[in-house]
């Protein structure tokens, strides 16, 4: 994303924000979108968000500690982003942009640049990942649909398009411990008719059954080298859920026995 964000700088002598703002918010009537590249600047009708997770009670000089009773804790982000994480938005905002995928006001009507944008990317072997520039991408009862989730500091949010019948559903939320995409499957159920359809993304539908040993193998916490990051991965009613520095809470998939995806 930074690579992208110095070439748009360079070719247009505009950051991302500002190209945004003038080329693609302000034309599709995203009054209240933004990318937040100033955290000391408020953004109007903010909702906090909250996290979900046990409070630690370490001891001094101890590397032994009781997380305790998990309870909701204020998440805060003043990080200055345009790329991940970096867009702040609302869900009236989000059906325009949904909207311009079908209509292309941006492009004048014109299909390719919106077909270009939905071709998944492939691996070395030719097959596809699933995921296009910036979206999951998949059918559902032959009916093509893109799809994204996200999450960070307490918020939660899942969106969900179908492309031929111009269909959207968003759902929203300032506290971790909703998962919205199980609603969205309700509300998909209803109005598609998918009742014995999965609530999942064709990409992200887990194709393996853990066992409870296999479960109880993976179950702990692990820290990323790289970033160091802990990963906590727990066994709930016998779905492994993982959360990021005690933050934000999301159900792991497997697809083999060690291999996992995350919705």
């Amino acid at each position: 994303m930074f690579k992208t964000n110095w070439l748009i700088e360079r070719i247009t002598g505009q950051a991302l924000g500002q190209f945004s703002q003038k080329h693609i918010f302000a034309p599709l009537g995203m009054q209240s979108t933004c990318f937040r590249e100033n955290h000391s600047l408020p953004i109007k009708h903010r909702a906090t968000g909250y996290g979900h997770f046990p409070l630690r009670n370490e001891g001094p000089g101890s590397d032994q500690f009781d997380m305790g009773e998990a309870t909701h804790f204020t998440c805060t982000n003043e990080l200055e982003l345009t790329g991940d994480d970096g867009v702040w938005s609302c869900i009236e905002d989000l059906a325009l942009w949904y909207q311009n995928l079908s209509a292309n006001r941006l492009g004048q009507g014109r299909p390719e640049l919106i077909e270009r944008y939905l071709i998944p990317g492939r691996l070395l072997d030719g097959a596809s990942t699933g995921y296009a520039y910036g979206l999951c991408v998949g059918t559902r009862n032959g009916a093509p649909f893109i799809d994204h989730r996200g999450w960070t500091c307490g918020y939660v949010a899942v969106c969900e398009h179908y492309i031929e019948e111009r269909l959207s559903l968003f759902i929203l939320s300032n506290t971790s411990r909703l998962l919205p995409w199980e609603y969205t499957g309700r509300l998909r159920a209803i109005l598609r008719d998918e009742s014995k359809q999965p609530s999942t993304p064709v990409a992200s539908v887990s194709s393996y059954i853990l066992s409870k040993m296999e479960r109880a193998c993976v179950t702990g916490s692990y820290q990323c080298p790289e970033n160091a990051y802990v990963w906590q991965i727990a066994d709930v009613e016998g779905r492994l859920r993982v959360t990021v520095n005690g933050l934000d809470e999301v159900e792991l998939l497997p697809r083999e026995k060690h291999t996992f995806l995350h919705p």
